[in-house]
């Protein structure tokens, strides 16, 4: 087979993956928050085919802030992302990519402390900013999980 012959099968194969790798997702399940939860005007979790997105997340129970600080409030965010995780069958340990939005960058390593605990290697890809928060949080998180078994 000559140079070019196998060039073209290259690129119709090449083509061929890339067609298949855009292809959207057909199952989509929207999981909405529940009105109790002050009828927010985002879903908790949106669930396109094997891949989870979780809106951001504080670290409250009972529609409140829980006390103590950064630690505690990590912890409980992380809490509530598994509960949110649950919905879907999944776990931390599906997690993908986490991004954490601090209201004092200050306070990084305490929630990093946390973070360590929570999520056993291999962790998630992470972005950390400082940001304002809403309702007096210290911490947000939002993340991206996978529920392939081929992670």
């Amino acid at each position: 087979m000559d140079c070019i012959a196998r060039l073209v099968i290259l690129l119709i194969a090449l083509l061929a993956a890339g067609c298949a790798a855009t292809t959207p997702a057909t199952d989509t399940t929207v999981a909405f928050v529940d009105p109790s939860d002050g009828a927010a005007p985002y879903s908790r979790t949106v669930r396109v085919g094997q891949t989870v997105y979780i809106s951001g997340v504080l670290g409250s129970r009972d529609g409140r802030l829980v006390e103590g600080g950064i630690g505690p409030e990590t912890d409980q965010a992380l809490s509530n992302i598994e509960s949110a995780l649950a919905d879907h069958g999944a776990s931390l340990s599906n997690i993908v990519k986490c991004q954490v939005f601090l209201a004092d960058i200050g306070e990084f390593q305490a929630m990093n402390d946390v973070y360590k605990a929570r999520l056993q290697p291999p962790r998630p890809a992470r972005t950390t900013v400082a940001v304002d928060l809403v309702a007096g949080a210290r911490i947000e998180i939002d993340c991206i999980a996978a529920l392939s078994e081929t992670l």
